[in-house]
Protein backbone atom coordinates (compact mmCIF):
# COMPACT_ATOMS: atom_id res chain seq x y z
CA UNK A 1 0.00 0.00 0.00
CA UNK A 2 2.62 2.46 0.91
CA UNK A 3 4.65 1.49 -2.83
CA UNK A 4 0.99 2.73 -4.39
CA UNK A 5 0.96 5.57 -2.62
CA UNK A 6 4.51 7.17 -3.19
CA UNK A 7 4.17 6.08 -7.13
CA UNK A 8 0.90 8.68 -6.72
CA UNK A 9 2.39 11.22 -5.56
CA UNK A 10 5.64 11.22 -7.83
CA UNK A 11 3.11 10.88 -10.72
CA UNK A 12 0.90 14.03 -9.31
CA UNK A 13 4.12 15.87 -9.09
CA UNK A 14 5.35 14.36 -12.37
CA UNK A 15 1.95 16.10 -13.50
CA UNK A 16 2.01 18.76 -12.08
CA UNK A 17 5.29 19.73 -13.90
CA UNK A 18 4.56 18.54 -17.29
CA UNK A 19 1.85 20.81 -16.89
CA UNK A 20 3.18 23.99 -15.49
CA UNK A 21 5.69 23.64 -18.60
CA UNK A 22 2.97 22.65 -21.71
CA UNK A 23 0.22 25.40 -20.67
CA UNK A 24 2.93 28.15 -19.69
CA UNK A 25 4.14 28.30 -24.06
CA UNK A 26 0.48 28.47 -24.82
CA UNK A 27 -0.70 31.33 -22.64
CA UNK A 28 1.88 33.24 -24.87
CA UNK A 29 0.25 32.05 -28.19
CA UNK A 30 -2.82 33.31 -26.75
CA UNK A 31 -1.37 36.88 -26.05
CA UNK A 32 -0.18 36.98 -29.22
CA UNK A 33 -2.86 36.38 -31.38
CA UNK A 34 -5.68 38.69 -29.43
CA UNK A 35 -4.08 41.71 -30.56
CA UNK A 36 -5.44 43.42 -33.65
CA UNK A 37 -5.22 46.51 -35.16
CA UNK A 38 -7.75 48.29 -37.44
CA UNK A 39 -7.27 51.65 -39.83
CA UNK A 40 -9.62 53.78 -41.06
CA UNK A 41 -9.39 56.65 -43.10
CA UNK A 42 -11.83 59.72 -42.81
CA UNK A 43 -12.10 61.97 -45.59
CA UNK A 44 -13.52 65.55 -45.64
CA UNK A 45 -14.09 67.93 -48.37
CA UNK A 46 -13.79 71.76 -47.43
CA UNK A 47 -14.57 73.87 -50.32
CA UNK A 48 -12.61 77.06 -49.90
CA UNK A 49 -14.49 80.69 -50.12
CA UNK A 50 -13.03 82.56 -53.49
CA UNK A 51 -11.13 85.67 -53.53
CA UNK A 52 -13.10 88.90 -55.66
CA UNK A 53 -11.88 91.74 -55.86
CA UNK A 54 -13.93 94.18 -58.63
CA UNK A 55 -13.35 96.76 -60.25
CA UNK A 56 -10.76 98.68 -57.71
CA UNK A 57 -9.36 102.24 -58.67
CA UNK A 58 -5.64 101.90 -58.99
CA UNK A 59 -3.44 104.91 -57.64
CA UNK A 60 -0.92 106.12 -60.16
CA UNK A 61 2.58 107.25 -58.80
CA UNK A 62 4.42 109.20 -61.76
CA UNK A 63 8.44 108.40 -61.62
CA UNK A 64 9.53 110.60 -64.37
CA UNK A 65 8.38 114.62 -65.10
CA UNK A 66 7.07 113.39 -69.01
CA UNK A 67 3.83 112.15 -69.70
CA UNK A 68 3.15 110.05 -72.46
CA UNK A 69 0.11 109.68 -73.96
CA UNK A 70 -1.06 106.23 -74.73
CA UNK A 71 -3.88 104.69 -76.32
CA UNK A 72 -6.72 103.16 -74.10
CA UNK A 73 -6.33 99.23 -73.22
CA UNK A 74 -7.10 96.62 -71.21
CA UNK A 75 -4.66 93.83 -70.14
CA UNK A 76 -6.33 90.58 -68.77
CA UNK A 77 -4.81 87.43 -67.85
CA UNK A 78 -6.79 84.31 -66.94
CA UNK A 79 -4.98 80.91 -66.02
CA UNK A 80 -5.41 77.93 -63.88
CA UNK A 81 -2.44 77.02 -61.87
CA UNK A 82 -2.40 74.10 -59.19
CA UNK A 83 -5.98 73.68 -59.70
CA UNK A 84 -6.34 77.25 -58.85
CA UNK A 85 -8.46 79.86 -61.11
CA UNK A 86 -6.71 83.10 -61.11
CA UNK A 87 -8.30 85.77 -63.30
CA UNK A 88 -6.71 89.62 -63.39
CA UNK A 89 -7.82 92.34 -65.61
CA UNK A 90 -6.81 95.96 -65.99
CA UNK A 91 -8.14 98.58 -68.14
CA UNK A 92 -6.40 101.79 -69.25
CA UNK A 93 -6.87 104.84 -69.04
CA UNK A 94 -9.87 103.99 -66.66
CA UNK A 95 -7.50 102.43 -63.50
CA UNK A 96 -9.36 99.99 -62.66
CA UNK A 97 -8.45 96.62 -61.54
CA UNK A 98 -10.09 93.32 -61.17
CA UNK A 99 -9.14 90.30 -59.29
CA UNK A 100 -10.68 86.75 -59.33
CA UNK A 101 -8.92 83.86 -57.36
CA UNK A 102 -10.83 80.54 -56.89
CA UNK A 103 -9.08 77.97 -55.17
CA UNK A 104 -9.77 73.96 -55.36
CA UNK A 105 -11.45 72.43 -52.48
CA UNK A 106 -9.39 71.43 -49.96
CA UNK A 107 -9.21 67.68 -48.56
CA UNK A 108 -8.81 66.66 -44.95
CA UNK A 109 -7.80 63.37 -44.14
CA UNK A 110 -7.60 61.85 -41.00
CA UNK A 111 -6.16 58.36 -40.34
CA UNK A 112 -7.56 56.50 -37.12
CA UNK A 113 -5.98 54.05 -36.07
CA UNK A 114 -7.38 51.50 -33.58
CA UNK A 115 -5.63 48.88 -30.81
CA UNK A 116 -7.89 46.42 -29.78
CA UNK A 117 -6.27 43.63 -27.61
CA UNK A 118 -8.35 41.09 -26.24
CA UNK A 119 -7.66 39.52 -23.19
CA UNK A 120 -8.77 36.26 -22.77
CA UNK A 121 -8.73 34.46 -19.01
CA UNK A 122 -6.10 32.67 -18.50
CA UNK A 123 -6.33 29.82 -16.29
CA UNK A 124 -4.13 29.00 -13.64
CA UNK A 125 -2.02 26.10 -14.67
CA UNK A 126 -2.44 23.86 -11.84
CA UNK A 127 -6.26 23.71 -12.64
CA UNK A 128 -6.34 21.17 -15.22
CA UNK A 129 -4.06 18.81 -13.90
CA UNK A 130 -5.72 19.06 -10.10
CA UNK A 131 -8.76 17.94 -11.93
CA UNK A 132 -7.03 15.22 -13.67
CA UNK A 133 -5.89 14.30 -10.20
CA UNK A 134 -9.08 14.40 -8.39
CA UNK A 135 -10.68 12.60 -11.28
CA UNK A 136 -7.73 9.77 -10.54
CA UNK A 137 -8.35 9.76 -6.87
CA UNK A 138 -11.89 9.90 -6.90
CA UNK A 139 -11.79 6.48 -9.20
CA UNK A 140 -9.34 4.80 -7.50
CA UNK A 141 -11.42 5.59 -4.01
CA UNK A 142 -14.70 4.30 -5.67
CA UNK A 143 -12.86 1.44 -7.19
CA UNK A 144 -11.27 0.31 -3.18
CA UNK A 145 -14.89 0.96 -2.31
CA UNK A 146 -16.84 -1.06 -4.86
CA UNK A 147 -14.56 -4.27 -3.75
Amino acid sequence: MRDYLIIVILSVLFGFVLAYLFFQKNLIQRAEEGFTQKADTIVKIVPSEPLIIERVKTKIIYTGDTIVQTKPFVAMVDTVVKQDTIFAKYEFPENLFSLNLRRSDDTLRTVMIKTEIMKSESKNWWKSPAVAVAGLVVGYLLRNYIR
